[in-house]
């Protein structure tokens, strides 16, 4: 572990309210149905080696990461006792590297490969792992198509013994996301029953994200939840919303950041955004939850697409 500089006491006191109101909303959403406490996973990637260490003082442990490089690089300068979950998308030539880190499999040979590594780094106990599943059928999405699980659980159960299947995962879509109850996540939750009652199996589940992990939790179905707004930045503001954008944002349509750099934002504040600022500026912080409502009634998404016709990724993803 290398010196890792303390952030702010600013950004500090603002990761502490995020990891208290997710706290918050989890213990709400649980307590009824959930007879176990769900995990945190802190998805981290993109944010910086201060903003962890500064959810790791304040007690949380589980950080996800989408890239192998980020990753490891963060590994080798936070505390060693910080538990890693890659949650992305992983080469099979990669799993020697990932081994102890992978939360998720997503196909046979991967699954063997991954059991080779962790079997020749001479580990005693075997390595948990998760079956990602393409709940909706999407190309985009990551994970094992819904007639394939059954086939990965027993490779998984019969030729890795050096890996032991927790449960499935899913990424489900936006669109499922807006709906009650979730599709995706009622497809999760049959496969694993179907899978418990053929296998003999106690699979547990890991869905939910930022915006859906209450609803996933009301369904009183999941035990890993993936929770990016611990390390999200807050805009109160239509202005601070604004602020947040590289200067070059009012001048150049080359913008120079990442396409996953989240903030959050009532959908309030947005809506201001949209009405009250430059065009260029309004398009590039079309939000994740591209389905929510403005006072008006319409979506976010059809206004973007009536008023500037975009029908593109957004350039800067905004949680609301």
């Amino acid at each position: 572990m290398t010196a890792v500089q303390q952030p702010g006491t600013e950004r500090r006191e603002e990761i502490e309210a995020n990891l208290a109101d997710v706290g918050d909303a989890v213990q709400r959403s649980s307590s009824v149905n959930s007879t176990h406490p769900p995990r945190l996973v802190a998805v981290s990637k993109y944010k910086s080696a201060s903003d962890i260490l500064a959810a790791y003082n304040n007690g949380q442990r589980h950080f996800g990461e989408n890239y192998v490089q980020e990753l490891c690089e963060k590994a080798a300068e936070l505390p060693s006792d910080i538990n890693w979950h890659f949650i992305g998308r992983i080469q099979s030539n990669k799993c020697k590297a990932l081994a102890g880190k992978l939360q998720t499999i997503d196909s046979e040979a991967k699954a063997r490969k991954l059991n080779d590594a962790w079997e020749s780094a001479g580990h005693p106990h075997a390595l948990n792992v998760f079956i990602q599943v393409n709940t909706s059928d999407e190309e985009s999405k990551g994970g094992v198509e819904q007639h394939q699980v059954e086939g990965v659980a027993c490779t998984i159960a019969e030729e890795c013994k050096k890996l032991r299947l927790l449960g499935l995962m899913t990424i489900g879509s936006i669109e499922g996301s807006h709906q009650r109850p979730n599709p995706d996540f009622l497809r999760l939750c049959q496969l694993r029953d179907d899978l418990n009652a053929k296998l003999g199996l106690n699979l547990e589940l890991s869905m939910g994200m930022s915006d859906d992990f209450e609803h996933a939790l009301e369904l009183g179905a999941t035990n890993h939840l993936r929770i990016a707004t611990f390390l999200t930045t807050r805009a109160q503001s239509a202005a601070d919303l604004i602020s947040f954008l590289p200067a070059t944002a009012f001048t150049s349509h080359d913008l120079p950041f990442s396409p996953y750099w989240r903030i959050s934002a009532p959908i309030a504040v947005v809506e201001e955004a949209y009405h009250n600022h430059d065009e260029w500026v309004t398009k590039s912080i079309l939000p994740v939850a591209r389905m929510a409502k403005f006072s008006s009634g319409r979506s976010i998404q059809e206004y973007a697409e009536e008023v500037w016709n975009i029908e593109h990724q957004p350039v800067l993803n905004c949680g609301l």
